[in-house]
């Protein structure tokens, strides 16, 4: 007896020793602390699609430098940022935004953002809450969407019950077809051959269909080929034309060259003449009947001149 008292002294002389020393360690570590100003925002009410900004400031009330590694929301429609990368130390404040985005968001909305830091517990929770009046014309298409949506469940569950039913027809009419006679056989193959026939012409009527598509799809292609086509020829003649008139100009503007020099030469003759005549003239080495003939000579030339100079001015009109 006396030793079991013994050995249970022992234990809690062990427990409170190690109980001291974890409060010790405890004691010692340091850690940061956020201290908020305000942890939850109203945004009181909001009309749907507004973006709403907040701020919120906090100061590191702990004891050692705050490290915030990320900052997430409850709700993509809740975007944090501006938090400080660098750390934060004893004292000092700190702030980051948080934008929301109320589209497709109505009624009362709350939303929360934790904060993961080195703080003591490793994350802090923010929030803040809303009441988002929704948009009339947005209002409308969801309705929509959910009433076709009500629609398709209905259509599915009827095909369901329609599956089912075909499913346990098929499993009577087997169970049937074993204490069945033979008129009643005979009729049963009657009405699936019925059946048969419906379905065949079903599927010829569809055939049909398809058939006409692909016909008008068949003209539609071959109208736009033609169109494409005829626009090919046109723009080719529209070429063929242009580099016929510039070839037609070329050549014309090479005979106004032509024409251009002929017509410098025969000016460059008659200047050259009539400067001799009046050299000779006045010198008195040419008789009259030599001035006549030489005055005759520049007559022509002149003339000569003169239809050069109309030839010119009619090409130079059919540029």
């Amino acid at each position: 007896m006396k030793k079991l008292i013994f050995l249970f002294s022992l234990l809690l002389g062990i427990s409170s020793i190690s109980t001291l020393a974890q409060g010790r360690k405890g004691g010692n570590k340091k850690f940061p602390v956020m201290t908020f100003e305000q942890t939850r925002f109203d945004l009181g009410t909001l009309h749907e699609g507004d973006v709403v900004e907040k701020t919120y400031r906090f100061t590191n009330t702990g004891n050692a430098p705050l490290i915030i590694s990320k900052i997430k929301a409850s709700c993509g429609c809740t975007v944090p940022s501006g938090w400080s990368k660098e750390p934060i130390m004893p004292g000092q404040k700190g702030e980051f935004k948080v934008r929301f985005n109320s589209k497709n968001k109505i009624n009362k909305q709350h939303k929360t953002i934790t904060i993961y830091a080195n703080t003591e517990r490793g994350r802090e929770t923010v929030s803040f809450t809303a009441n988002v009046i929704p948009d009339p014309k947005l209002q409308k298409q969801r309705e929509e969407r959910r009433k076709k949506w009500a629609e398709q469940r209905k259509e599915r569950q009827k095909k369901m019950q329609q599956n089912k039913q075909t499913k346990e027809k098929t499993r009577r009419g087997k169970m049937q077809g074993k204490n069945m006679s033979e008129e009643e056989r005979a009729k049963r193959r009657q009405e699936r051959q019925k059946e048969m026939k419906q379905r065949q012409e079903r599927q010829k009527e569809m055939n049909k269909r398809q058939e006409k598509k692909m016909k008008q799809e068949k003209k539609r292609a071959q109208e736009k080929k033609k169109k494409a086509q005829k626009q090919q020829k046109k723009a080719e003649k529209k070429q063929k034309a242009m580099q016929k008139k510039q070839e037609e100009r070329q050549k014309i503007e090479k005979k106004i060259r032509k024409r251009e020099k002929s017509i410098q030469k025969l000016e460059k003759k008659i200047a050259k003449k009539e400067k001799k005549l009046k050299r000779k003239s006045a010198k008195g080495k040419l008789s009259p009947v030599d001035i006549e003939k030489r005055e005759k000579e520049i007559k022509k030339l002149r003339e000569k001149l003169a239809k050069q100079h109309k030839k010119l001015a009619k090409l130079q009109r059919e540029l």
